[in-house]
């Protein structure tokens, strides 16, 4: 399932990312490229596809390790990165993906490269892990967010203008977090958000999400359309 809607994003899309500073937990240097993602999971392992393509990136596990790119393994057949990694105990833990390519020098600045046009834009899968927490506040040119699957209570897309595609189903979204999120996502040609299995599910206002263009995407066997005009 993780990899659907992956292939939806490949054909969709390359995105560019915002990036902010590292924590100086990193103790990362300044030039070096700054945290765009961060999050906290409970899983004793995790992984997480990545868009071949998505730029030079190192996930920060958050209990000292790191994988790079040459710790991925590659499917050639979806054109799939995959970062995973097993924690010694089972605990919370931060993870942090940070973007090497990004020219940041003061936070929450955008990142600069050195070809606008280049397909260096980062998507990363998160479904799957575990999370209780995500910050995306440092990511702003995604069109497809798939965070199913974990034990997120909020989630906030303010930043995220450009979103076409929301997975948040099976998570711990209450009714009052759902409203929430409908009222951070914005206007966009014929948007589709699936938050099925959520407990506020059947409680939550969606005409704030309806107001703004978007449809409630139910599984029916096809993927979502990619011709929005």
């Amino acid at each position: 399932m993780k990899k659907y809607f992956l292939y939806i994003a490949a054909a969709a899309f390359l995105m560019a990312a915002c990036t902010q500073n590292p924590p100086e937990a990193l103790e990362e240097p300044e030039e070096m490229a700054g945290v765009i993602i961060t999050m906290t999971t409970l899983a004793s392992e995790v992984s997480f596809d990545v868009l071949a393509g998505s730029g030079n990136i190192i996930f920060n596990w958050g209990d000292g390790e790191t994988s790079n790119m040459d710790d991925a393994s590659y499917d050639a057949s979806s054109g799939l990165l995959r970062f995973s990694h097993s924690y010694a105990r089972t605990a919370e833990h931060q993870i942090t993906v940070i973007d090497l390519n990004a020219e940041s020098s003061t936070k929450g600045s955008t990142p600069k490269n050195s070809d606008a046009d280049s397909d260096d834009g980062i998507y990363v899968d998160f479904a799957q892990n575990q999370l209780t927490t995500i910050d995306l506040s440092g990511c702003s040119d995604w069109w497809v967010l798939n965070c199913a699957h974990n034990q997120l209570t909020s989630l906030d897309l303010t930043n995220l203008t450009k979103l076409g595609y929301v997975f948040c189903q099976d998570n711990q979204l209450t009714a009052s977090a759902l409203n929430d999120l409908f009222r951070t996502l914005h206007s966009n040609a014929f948007p589709l958000i699936k938050y099925d299995d959520n407990p506020g599910e059947f409680d939550c206002d969606f005409s704030i999400a309806e107001e703004k263009g978007w449809h409630h995407f139910r599984e029916s066997g096809k993927p979502p359309p990619t011709n929005w005009d």
